[in-house]
């Protein structure tokens, strides 16, 4: 559960500054993709459980990169494979 709370902080920041990537030129640097590609698997360092701890920073892993992506039918087939590892996680920790 811990894991995927850190994990929605850094994605609703993620969510902002991706949402301005076309109003203002500092949010469109891929530099802004590979820091929260390295944000969240380094959450793992405080919300480790267990491999079960994987699966919602694999999920995110692929969200983000979905969500950087331009192409809306790739984003929208790459975001529904990240959630599948977000409800695998919820059924194995009910």
């Amino acid at each position: 559960i811990f894991a995927s709370m850190g994990l929605n902080v850094v994605g609703m920041l993620r969510d902002i500054i991706f949402m301005f990537r076309t109003k203002y030129k500092w949010a469109n640097n891929i530099t802004w993709l590979f820091i929260f590609l390295a944000l969240m698997p380094a959450s793992l360092i405080f919300t480790y459980d267990s491999w079960i701890s994987l699966l919602p920073v694999i999920g995110s892993i692929i969200n983000t990169t979905a969500l950087y992506l331009i192409n809306q039918k790739t984003t929208k087939s790459l975001t529904l494979i990240g959630q599948v590892f977000f409800i695998l996680n919820l059924l194995i920790i009910i």
